[in-house]
Parts: structure tokens; sequence; C-alpha cells
């Protein structure tokens, strides 16, 4: 009954984000990354995954999260427009694992609404209408939030296992994260060392220990294929390449693409010679050279870095300055609910930092979880989705932030019907 009843109450989503799925996607020939991420699928099948041609994006561009997750379907030859199905139920699940996170600690209502409040977060919307990563990697977050709230209240050996395995499959689906938990184990120990509560710092340690643990088996692979040692993917080096100053005059950190790209667009004419250049390198050797011309020129120039990095922060919630320019309806809603939601956040911070003292032994890993996983996105040029997958901690704080401010106003009120007449007789 207690599984029933929130799916039921939250079903009216899934009917939403279904249709939204059906009247948003495109045709049924693959777009934007579903052809690298169906051939990364394909590829597994036949029992491989990094292709060894020029193609940097069928190279170890993509972790295998989501290829793996399609695989079935691939091998089933599933239409896409129905792969694409799979997006609304990914995301579906993610609002009933934010339901289960709250319901650790708040009581039913206020992890109703709390659900409801991500499940009707419209940025999350966007990646309905084509595969993505982000719903994947949203209900990764949630259901490592689960198993962390559970073990700090008191859980078992699953419950850390159910964290961890989380955490190490959302490396799988975006392999910066891979750098974050490695941080974060690190930070786990000085709370070790510091902290006076050493069962916290333990069991998020174990919890982490256990995501990097199941993130081996890749970097073992990608040592073997590129003979380097903590190599997640080659795509940090062209986003690292936009947003430094080696990008050119005039540019804010906006990712601009490939040598595809760059060949037809006359914005970035200038770089022609440069990326043809590159294109004659390997796929490893191409991404170590863009990390070493990003680098050189953000020696040379800070300022200009500093100030993408200020932009940057800027576009991750608000979706400009990016390439190709979003439809203004899409600007106008990123400005309403990300705008609304880091109101929230800053006004459900300054409450919790208040209460300091008596939160749940949570908080502080899902604080530390969002804001590092934000800042994870600065140095490298930002897409809007990117920050989809942290506001379920973002959104959780504001959530226990409300539920505690309209429990301490309706406290007297509660106080005085109990000790009623008719509140003593009941």
């Amino acid at each position: 009954m207690g599984v029933v009843r929130p799916v039921v109450a939250l079903a009216p989503l899934l009917a939403a984000y279904a249709g939204l799925t059906a009247v948003t996607q495109p045709p049924a020939s693959p777009v934007y990354a579903e052809g690298p991420l169906l051939d990364a699928a394909r590829r597994l099948v036949d029992g491989g995954y990094a292709a060894r041609a020029m193609d940097e994006v069928a190279y170890l561009w993509h972790g295998p999260g989501l290829p793996a997750l399609l695989s079935p379907l691939v091998a089933l030859d599933m239409p896409v427009p129905l792969q694409r199905y799979l997006m609304p139920l990914l995301l579906f699940a993610a609002v009933l694992a934010i339901h289960g996170v709250l319901r650790v600690r708040l009581p039913p209502g206020a992890a109703l609404a709390g659900a409801y409040a991500f499940g009707l977060y419209a940025p999350a919307f966007q990646p309905l209408r084509s595969l993505h990563k982000e719903p994947l990697a949203v209900l990764l977050v949630a259901l490592a939030m689960l198993g962390l709230a559970r073990l700090l209240a008191g859980g078992r050996r699953r419950d850390a296992l159910l964290g961890g395995g989380a955490l190490g499959a959302l490396v799988m689906v975006r392999l910066e994260y891979g750098w974050l938990l490695i941080g974060l184990l690190g930070a786990c120990g000085l709370w070790w060392l510091l902290a006076r509560d050493r069962a916290s710092a333990r069991r998020c340690a174990a919890v982490l220990g256990v995501g990097i643990a199941l993130c081996v088996p890749w970097l073992a692979y990608t040592t073997s294929v590129t003979g380097r040692l903590l190599y997640w993917g080659n795509s940090g080096g062209i986003s690292l390449f936009w947003m430094s100053p080696a990008s050119g005059p005039g540019l804010t950190g906006e990712f601009r693409g490939l040598w595809r790209e760059v060949a037809r667009e006359p914005g970035v004419a200038f770089q022609r010679p440069l990326f043809e250049r590159l294109e004659r390198l390997a796929p490893l050797d191409r991404d170590l050279a863009r990390q070493r011309i990003a680098v050189a020129a953000i020696r040379d120039e800070p300022g200009r870095y500093a100030r993408n990095l200020a932009v940057n922060a800027f576009r991750l919630f608000f979706a400009a300055p990016t390439w190709p320019r979003p439809p203004t309806g899409a600007l106008v809603l990123y400005a309403i609910f990300n705008g609304l939601l880091l109101a929230l956040v800053a006004a459900g911070g300054a409450v919790l930092v208040r209460e300091r003292r008596t939160l749940p032994a949570e908080a502080a890993p899902f604080a530390v979880f969002a804001v590092t996983g934000l800042a994870l996105h600065l140095p490298t040029s930002a897409d809007p989705r990117m920050a989809i997958p942290l506001v379920p901690p973002l959104l959780w704080l504001v959530t226990v932030a409300a539920h505690r401010q309209w429990a301490a106003a309706t406290a007297p009120e509660r106080r005085r019907r109990e000790l009623s007449p008719a509140g003593a007789r009941g």
C-alpha cells in the first residue's frame, strides 16, 4: 500500500511526460546526440565500445550508462520514436525516488508536495523529446540520495549499496562526476578527522567508496584503450577549449561544436585552420592537444577566463548566451523556473543555517554534492541541461526548510487545539 499510494498520487505527471514526448518529439530518424548514443549501444550489443576510427564522438565521448540501458531496445530493433518513451519513464521514476527521499524525514503531505515541485520543474521537460542522458542521471542522483538518507537514518548495508551503486552508475552516464566522487571521498576523510560525528562521515565514505569501486572496470578499459590512468572520456578537451580565451575574441565560453560545426559556421571561421590541423590527429591526441592549448590560453589571459566563468554560471541556469540561441519561450521558462529555484534555495538556506544543529545528518552531504556538482561544470562550457541532475538535492533543502517554517508557524495553533476541551476529549 505504501508503494501504490505515491505512484497513484503522482501518476498525472507520468501522463503529462508521455504526452510531451508524443507531441514534441522530432521525426523518426535520430537527432542531436541520439545517433552516437545508439551507435554506442550497437557496439555494446556486438561486444565492443570505443571505435578506433578518427571520429572522436565514437571513441570515448559518451559513458556506457545510457547506451547500456538502450542496448536491449537496440537489439530488438525497436523504432527510435518508441525508444524515446524511455525518457518519461525515467523522469517519473526519479520523481518517485525523490518522494522516497523526502519521506525519510518528512510527513506524507510535505513529501508529496516536494515531489510535485520537482515533477513540475519545466527545464527537466526539455530532454523528454529525444534520447538524453539527463532523465537517467536525475534518477540515479535521486537513488543515491535515497540510499544515503536511509543509511544515515539508521539503515542497513543494502542502503549503502543502493547509494553507492547509483553514484557509480551516475558516473557511467555523466563521466565528469568521476572526479567529483574522488574529491568528495577525500573530503569525507577530512570530515572523519575533524568532526565529532564520525559515524556519518564513515557512512558517507562507504557510499562513495562503493561508487568509485564500480567505476574501476571503466577506468581499466579506458587505460587499456588510451594507455592513460584516470582517463574518464575525451569530451573535456573541446569543452575546455571553447571555455578558454583560446576560443577567440567575442566568445564567452559557449560551446560552438566540433570540426563539422566550425567548418560551416561563419562566426567561428577563424578557427578553421586550427581545427583542420587537429582533425588529422587521433581522438586521444586531439583531446590532449586541445587541453594544452586551452590551459596555455588561460595562463596568458586569466582575466578573460574569470569573465567566462561568471558568464558560464549564468548560462548554466538561464541558457544564455548559448549557441545556437534557444527559442525565446525556452529562455523565459529558464528565467522563471531557475530564478524561482535560486530564490527559494537562498531563502531555504538561510533557514537551515539558523537551524543547523537540528538538521538531519544528510543535509550537509546533499548541500555539498549540489554545490560541488555545480562548481564541477563551471570550468568547461556548461549547458543548462547539466544543472538538472543537481536540482533534487537543492529541492530537498528547500522542502525541508519550508516544512520547518510551516511547522513553526502552525505550532501555536496546534498546541491551542490540543489544550482545548474538545481536543482533550479527543
